[in-house]
């Protein structure tokens, strides 16, 4: 086990929480009080939960018994999915989370995101309607109606 099994699966349980659109706060809220600390611990701190730990955070992430010390426990190089790791029988439909279940950071975080990604697809729609500039034809290149005045009128 190294530090880059430890990141993993940090990634992965931040990937999780990402898909699911939840926050730390809402996915540890029905954890005993010592359970909360021990998520932080894993996710912040990046330590290894205990093998009695590891249950919890499977049941919570919807992985399959042994996903966490599969991850902890591979080749450096392996890099994981959540499908992966998913336990698909018993993936139930998503529950969906209120805005007023969030905590005020996780609320932020969520506006801050969706703002971002509105911005995202504006700029694209703005690239992408923007009218191309006309290309400016050789003096030598003649069409029907003359030369291309109106390229050369317009300053381009």
């Amino acid at each position: 086990m190294s530090e880059k099994n430890t990141a993993e699966l940090v990634r992965l349980i931040q990937a999780h929480l990402s898909d699911k659109s939840i926050g730390p706060e809402a996915f540890t809220r029905d954890w005993p009080a010592r359970d909360k600390r021990s998520y932080y611990n894993w996710t912040q701190k990046g330590m290894v939960p205990r093998n009695e730990s590891r249950g919890l955070l499977e049941d919570a992430l919807g992985w399959k018994r042994g996903s966490v010390t599969e991850v902890l426990e591979s080749p450096i190089t392996r890099t994981f999915t959540l499908s992966e790791l998913r336990d698909w029988e018993k993936v139930d439909e998503p529950r969906v989370t209120k805005a007023s279940e969030l905590s005020t950071d996780e609320l932020l975080i969520e506006l801050t995101r969706r703002v971002g990604a509105l911005q995202t697809e504006v700029t694209v729609l703005r690239e992408g309607a923007a009218p191309t500039k006309p290309m400016l034809r050789l003096a030598a290149d003649r069409d029907g109606e003359g030369w291309d005045s109106e390229h050369l009128e317009n300053g381009e």
